[in-house]
């Protein structure tokens, strides 16, 4: 995967993309990313470190993966909706896309969850994954970032 690693800090506390997947496509019921309302979100996450001028892995997290499951869809609002935390992290969905793409795609973000724990001018560096799985576990639509 191409891409530059993403760090996170008490100023840049979000990385993600604001066209993950067109809503036409999301809401296509032959790709089953929306069935009976609900749908499925996950991230796999790498957190690193600087190192010597490269970067190096601080620990294998115990669950690098985290997954969100969002029962009826359909009556979610168009304000953001987050996650749970993980490992400092959370996502963040626009269900009917924001910014330049509001209207148009899902926009999924990955959230620095609480930057008053980072110590001011250091910075938290992440390589992550961002999907939208399908219910039939047949395909997955995923965006990679912050891997080199």
């Amino acid at each position: 995967a191409k891409g530059a690693v993403k760090y996170f800090d008490e100023l840049r506390t979000e990385h993600g993309f604001a066209q993950l997947l067109s809503l036409d496509e999301f809401n296509d019921q032959s790709n089953e990313y929306l069935v009976n309302d609900c749908c499925v979100f996950g991230v796999e996450v790498l957190v690193i470190q600087p190192f010597t001028g490269s970067l190096k892995m601080v620990k294998e997290l115990d669950d690098r993966t985290y997954t969100w499951s969002i029962q009826d869809f359909s009556n979610l609002n168009e304000d953001n909706q987050n996650s749970d935390s993980f490992n400092l992290l959370k996502l963040n969905l626009c269900p009917k896309g924001c910014k330049s793409q509001k209207g148009k795609s899902l926009s999924l973000f990955l959230w620095l969850q609480d930057r008053e724990t980072i110590v001011p001018g250091r910075k938290v560096y992440a390589k992550y994954k961002l999907r939208v799985l399908d219910h039939s576990q047949l395909k997955t639509f995923e965006k990679i970032d912050g891997f080199s």
